[in-house]
């Protein structure tokens, strides 16, 4: 029993040193800003298509109190004439 406590133990022990032994901190660091580059490009394409309609929706406003405004110059004229 305790000799497979301690295979185990040395199985676990060898798991370990070959995760320590193959981990790069240059190759997560470059995971990582790949991560945080595509969070930043995802966020900017979010705000862009917001400000994209808001946009739209202001010049469509603004087209209607235009059309407006030009129809009541044009009722006033009518009314002085």
């Amino acid at each position: 029993m305790i000799t497979a406590d301690v295979y185990s133990l040395a199985d676990r022990i060898n798991i370990l040193a070959d995760d320590i032994n193959t981990f790069s901190i240059a190759q997560t660091r470059d995971s990582l800003f790949n991560q945080f580059q595509q969070w930043r490009d995802e966020s900017i394409n979010f705000f862009e298509n917001i400000y994209t309609q808001k946009q739209i929706e202001l010049n469509r406003k603004i087209a209607e109190l235009g059309a407006a405004l030009n129809l009541a110059k044009i009722e006033k004229q009518q009314e002085v004439s």
